[in-house]
Order: C-alpha cells, then structure tokens, then sequence
C-alpha cells in the first residue's frame, strides 16, 4: 500500500497526528467495538500498513459490567480485530455494581473517570506516550450543546480539544474531529468493518442520549440543517480565544506570583487589581489547573468571588476544598487546609 491509496479520512488523520505527535511515539488506541472506535482501529492498522506509523500500537477496551452479555461480546470483537492486526489488546471488565456504587449520582460521569483512569494505567503499563480515542464532529456538537446546558462558562463553548495532557508524560489525542458520525459510517461501509452497536445508546435517560436522539434532530428540522457544522465553529473559534485567554491569564499570574505551592501561594494584589475581571476570574481557574485544587464545587459565584478579592484590601472567605482567602493590603493569600 502506498500514499495514493489512502483513503481521504485516513490522510486527514495522518495529518492530524502528524502535527499533534510528530515523533510518532507508542499509541493506545481507546477501542470500546462501536462504529467510530473500529473506524479508528482500521485507520491505524492501513497506516502501519503503508509505513506511515512506525510507533508501538496497543487496542485497550474497557467492559464497565452495565450490559452483560451485549458488552462481552463487544469485548470479543475487539480482542478478534486487534488479533487480526497483530495489535497487543488489553481488555478490563468491571465488578458488577462497582460502577453504580461509584457514581455518586451521574452513571455517566463515573463511566468517563473509570475508562481515562483505565486509559492511564494501560498506557503507563505499556510505555506509551499518547491516547487516541475516535471523538468526531458529531460528538463534537453533542458536547458543546450538553456544556451550554448545564450552564458552562466560555471553555465549555469550546468543546473537546484535539489534545490535552490525560495524565503527566501521556497526551490524548482526537485525530477524527474533522469528521461526522455518517461519513465515518461510510467510511465503514466502504472497509465492510464489523462494529457493535450499543443499544443503551437509546436510553434517554442519559443526557447525552436525548441530545443525539432527540435535541440535535429537531433543531435540524426546525432551525437550522446544519446545526452540528454551526456548533463545530462555535468550538474551533471559542478555542482560539480561550488559548489566547489561557495565555494572558498565565502572564497575570506569573507577574503577580510569590510563592506557589500544592498548600498555599501569595499573589502580589495590586498586579491583580489593575487586571479587567474576566481575565481575573479566568487566571484563578488556571491557577486551580496548575496546584491540582478541585474544581468540582467551585461555581462562577465563586470565581466571581476571587476576582472581586483581588481588587478588595480586605477580604477573608473559605472556598469548597477547604481553601482559605485572605487579603491584606498588597497581598493576597490562599491557603489550602
């Protein structure tokens, strides 16, 4: 097989892991047996194929125990196709019920931590240096409408990046954002690749399900056809701005920083002062990033609350995690208890 003969998807990956991994390192492959995740699975094994892809390539799939003998078999198929590419597979089943008791109220949710935590350890085990999960365009538009829902702020409006740091020394990347869920089903149709198709996906109970089934089908009947493309727009441009915005916030906080640690970090006040709000608000969220504190009960009232303190001489309040502000004068303090 020679570059001609590839496919016009598998080129637009290439080029997308060519730019996100130059250097070709090993790559796990988040394979759960669906459409996109097979797609993916056969897009690595034509570029291995051609010679495009030199690194390590490993298949992890992750049985979260919810759907008994459906997920064993999307398990065997993805241990069959991984065998038929000569791909070293790794395959974890969940105790029964250790999803649920986990959940801590959002199935969905715990479903996500639990396959990154697997995704990290499988990686870590085989020396790999990234994760490509088969995300695309359509999911893409889900996500971006989910976030809008439950009241995201402005790196909400951007949905997935094409890449992301997943854990240290580990990237995950996104190589088939460029394309929708009924181009890579014709993608498929053309390879005739098997795939499982999870009918929990029906389930409306989910949120993510009444999105796809219900809420992106009739906004294209009724407002506007072309409502996923909008939305894939909306997330590209909204990226560009929040990188920027990324950049000023970690300039503010490095010309106001005096001491950063994991428990504790004083800000010289009167730089943070002279800053507009949203980049203020913005910057302690990059500051959360960057000290590992939760964010999970941080809410824009609070953000809001951060950012009014640093304009603020006197100031003391505690924030969720147990984190404690105090002002004084030029100086802002957080202390983490």
């Amino acid at each position: 097989m020679n570059d001609d003969e590839l496919d016009e998807i598998e080129v637009s990956a290439l080029q997308a892991l060519k730019r996100l991994l130059p250097n070709e390192p090993g790559i796990l492959l988040a394979v759960s047996g669906g459409l996109d995740s097979m797609v993916l699975l056969e897009i690595f094994s034509r570029l291995q194929q051609c010679g495009r892809w030199t690194g390590p390539i490993v298949v992890a799939h992750l049985n979260h125990g919810l759907r008994g003998d459906a997920a064993k078999a999307d398990a065997d198929l993805v241990l069959e196709e991984a065998a038929r590419r000569s791909f070293v597979a790794e395959v974890r089943t969940l105790e029964a019920n250790e999803l649920h008791e986990q959940s801590r109220g959002s199935l969905e949710e715990s479903a996500r931590q639990q396959r990154y935590q697997f995704l990290i350890e499988t990686a870590r085990k085989h020396q790999l240096a990234a994760v490509a999960t088969a995300h695309q365009a359509s999911d893409q538009a889900e996500t971006i409408l989910h976030n809008l829902f439950r009241g995201t702020g402005i790196t909400g409006l951007r949905g997935m990046p094409e890449h992301r740091n997943l854990a240290e020394g580990i990237l995950l990347v996104r190589p088939l954002l460029a394309w929708t869920r009924d181009e890579l089903q014709h993608y498929s149709s053309m390879r005739s690749l098997r795939y499982c198709r999870d009918e929990s996906n029906q389930d409306s109970r989910f949120t993510r399900n009444r999105i796809r089934n219900e809420t992106l089908p009739l906004l294209r009947q009724t407002m506007n056809p072309q409502i996923d493309a909008a939305l894939n727009r909306l997330g590209a441009q909204t990226g560009e701005l929040v990188d920027c915005l990324d950049s000023l916030a970690d300039d503010l906080l490095n010309r106001s920083s005096l001491e950063l640690s994991s428990s504790s970090c004083r800000l010289q006040r009167l730089i943070l002062a002279a800053a507009p709000t949203g980049l203020l608000r913005h910057m302690f969220v990059r500051l959360w990033i960057q000290l590992h504190w939760p964010r999970q009960q941080m809410t824009a009232r609070h953000w809001h609350q951060l950012a009014d303190a640093a304009q603020s001489h006197d100031a003391s309040f505690t924030l969720p995690g147990a984190i404690q502000l105090q002002t004084d004068g030029s100086l802002l303090r957080l202390v983490r208890r």
